[in-house]
């Protein structure tokens, strides 16, 4: 089965401490020897880029850097990741290549920072594409896709990326709730039917009106038609991206969150007091992507915080409901989250990681991506985990790639 690991750069330095071109060969060869055969390859961090981008500040350490992250986030060592002199995209898709992987531009844009104290260069100079509630509240960590300012950014640093020639393109839309804003935006996300509280920003209701002839704030915020009319802002965006990344002849994956109704456990999240899904929540119709051939890949993240949250049965149904609404179209990778909150031993988290990839297997799914590799790596081995040595989960990612790996039988 295809095990996929994402790279945040940013966090293997904060864990190794190690920089330039070493590093990137380092986690590269690691990934690699567990039979890793796709790397998404992280892009932008929340409110700055980690490649050498025009369009956005690159990011830079928070002494001089404008105070980016908050207080106590990992400060000492985001003080000194500095990429103003060194860009470690290049580096790491010729790296990738050299060793036999597919390394991927992994692009969050569906949010404007990521737990800082600072937004993208676009939120600021912007505020008129800031998202917008029905009662005229902003939120600047969210920007409207309906606005064509935010469209033409972020097609432009899509663009910047693909020029990188990246052997796929990843865009993340899971990526948008932020505690560290909410503390003076909204302290909500959704309302109690589970839709978004936002969508009514000046260039959405103008188009709604135009089409219908009704102003939304006159509707339900539920209404169905004015939800469909949210999605399809998205949608209309989307097939704007596919055009670019699939001129270029690559492929394009999408990183979402389930469109079946639930509720998110991650402990920072109670803005999200209410079940939601994907395509209520966040307007993001990724099943209908799919079939319409816009996207080529669905990565869909299960909403587990720590690796122990779900079972393969949790897995297996997520996959099975994915696949349905699919249409047979597509692939489908089924996303994990790698953080451990109670300290398990290495053993019992390979036997879990193997039972998830099982459910996933089983639910038709091609195959498993994991956030926050760093993690994969410590498990077990403290801060740097233990190099190429068979230490932290490396050694089930190993077992669940091989070709005669075929489950636990559960």
């Amino acid at each position: 089965m295809r095990v996929d690991v994402t790279v945040s750069h940013g966090d293997w330095f904060n864990s190794w401490g190690s920089w330039g071109r070493p590093s990137v060969e380092r986690i590269l060869d690691q990934l690699k020897e567990a039979g890793v055969q796709r790397v998404p390859w992280r892009t932008m961090f929340g409110a700055r880029a980690q490649y050498h981008s025009k369009i956005e500040t690159v990011y830079w350490g928070r002494e001089g850097g404008g105070g980016i992250d908050r207080p106590g986030n990992e400060g000492t060592a985001r003080r000194s990741y500095d990429l103003r002199q060194w860009d470690p995209l290049p580096d790491a898709i010729e790296a990738g290549r050299e060793r036999g992987l597919e390394i991927g531009a992994w692009y969050p844009l569906f949010e404007e920072t990521h737990f800082q104290l600072d937004v993208s260069r676009l939120a600021r100079e912007k505020p008129e594409c800031w998202v917008e509630t029905r009662e005229g509240r902003t939120r600047r960590s969210k920007l409207s896709f309906a606005h064509p300012a935010t469209r033409a950014h972020k097609l432009g640093m899509l663009t910047e990326q693909l020029d990188y020639n990246p052997d796929y393109v990843m865009l993340d839309f899971y990526r948008e709730t932020q505690e560290w804003e909410f503390r003076r935006q909204p302290s909500v996300e959704v309302d109690p039917s589970g839709v978004s509280i936002y969508g009514y920003e000046p260039p959405m209701r103008d188009a709604f009106r135009a089409l219908h002839g009704k102003d939304p704030r006159e509707l339900r915020n539920d209404d169905p038609v004015w939800v469909d009319f949210r999605v399809a802002q998205n949608t209309e965006f989307m097939r704007e991206a596919a055009a670019l990344v699939h001129g270029r002849g690559k492929r394009l994956a999408v990183r979402v969150r389930s469109l079946r109704s639930m509720a998110l456990p991650m402990p920072w999240w109670v803005s999200e007091r209410y079940p939601t899904d994907s395509r209520r929540g966040s307007f993001v119709d990724w099943a209908e992507w799919a079939r319409q051939g816009i996207v080529d890949d669905v990565v869909l993240f299960m909403d587990n915080w720590d690796l122990f949250d779900i079972t393969a049965a949790d897995v297996w149904r997520e996959a099975l409901d994915a696949r349905e609404r699919m249409d047979g179209k597509g692939t489908l990778t089924i996303g994990l989250f790698m953080f451990d909150m109670h300290a398990r031993s290495a053993l019992d988290a390979c036997s879990q990681l193997e039972s998830l990839a099982d459910g996933a297997q089983r639910g038709g799914a091609e195959g498993v991506c994991l956030l926050e590799s760093n993690n994969v790596h410590a498990w077990g081995g403290g801060i740097g985990g233990g190099g190429r040595k068979d230490i932290g989960l490396w050694s089930a990612v190993h077992r669940i790639t091989r070709p005669e790996w075929a489950g636990l039988h559960i």
